[in-house]
């Protein structure tokens, strides 16, 4: 994912014509440059290039335009986000994550366990699920899932549009040697930045409708969110959020991958294709 849009979809849509002049194999258009490091570890480099559109939208617009032009070889995979939720129709050589994110994706599977074993520290750890009652990773989803109901808010049908990204940016929130969230003042700053009382806005959280955990969680929160843990509470591991999505991008199989619903359409475009190959 890209937190900011830098490019248009008429300079990505330039770049992918230009390119077939010498490139006779797939284009993937993905989000932001760690969307590609991703991919680059499972498609083919000599049949698939991939194009790094610098933001959902671009992705979406320059993919729409492609096939205005009946570009062939062209696929683009963008995040969910609340897409699955809201219900938003699937669009020709356009593929979704199964999760809210690619972030989460990976967060979601054994990856994030043998990171914790790696970086974390054994000791904190028990120390704090014995504490808390309940697991490192649940105690992350219940955090993170905290921003991901405010987020649905702000980015699904309801669009209050706050400056999560700026204003409400993670860490602000959180007692970094405790790890505990301050969930009253972040409530209380996400109501007075909508203009809503805080007995309004707990009215609205409540009528956001259920959904797997994943698809609520926002990847870069819960990133963020795990490493204020590994610092103290979790460990002594001062990474950025960076470091941690490159470990578990390494720490994620491929045999998990290909357990995912984005692979079996990545092949299923693929196989209805003689010409265009992914995978190889």
């Amino acid at each position: 994912m890209t937190l900011g849009i830098t490019r248009s979809s008429g300079d990505i849509v330039a770049e992918v014509e230009m390119s077939r002049t010498n490139f006779a194999g797939s284009f993937l258009l993905v989000e932001g440059a760690s969307d590609s490091k991703f991919f680059r570890r499972y498609v083919g480099d000599d049949f698939t290039e991939l194009v790094i559109c610098s933001g959902k939208l671009p992705a979406v617009e320059a993919i729409d335009a492609l096939n205005s032009r009946n570009f062939a070889g062209a696929l683009a995979v963008v995040d969910d986000d609340f897409d699955a939720v809201i219900g938003v129709p699937a669009a020709v050589n356009l593929l979704k994550t199964d999760t809210h994110d690619l972030e989460t994706l990976v967060l979601s599977s054994s990856a994030l366990e043998y990171v914790l074993r790696e970086k974390g520290d054994p000791t904190r750890i028990a120390r704090f699920e014995d504490g808390a009652g309940t697991s490192v990773v649940d105690a992350l989803i219940e955090r993170a899932s905290v921003f991901g109901r405010l987020r649905f808010l702000n980015d699904g049908p309801m669009s209050f549009r706050a400056e999560m990204d700026k204003a409400f940016r993670t860490w602000k929130f959180f007692d970094a040697a405790t790890w505990k969230l301050n969930d009253d003042a972040l409530r209380l700053a996400y109501a007075n930045a909508i203009g809503v009382s805080e007995s309004d806005l707990d009215r609205l959280l409540g009528s956001i409708p259920q959904m797997p955990i994943w698809n609520l969680v926002h990847g870069h929160d819960a990133l963020v969110i795990l490493t204020i843990g590994l610092k103290q509470v979790l460990g002594a591991c001062q990474c950025s959020e960076a470091d941690l999505s490159s470990w578990l991008r390494l720490a994620y199989s491929k045999a998990e991958f290909d357990k995912t619903s984005l692979y079996a359409s990545m092949v299923q475009w693929e196989s209805s294709s003689v010409t265009f190959k992914l995978f190889g």
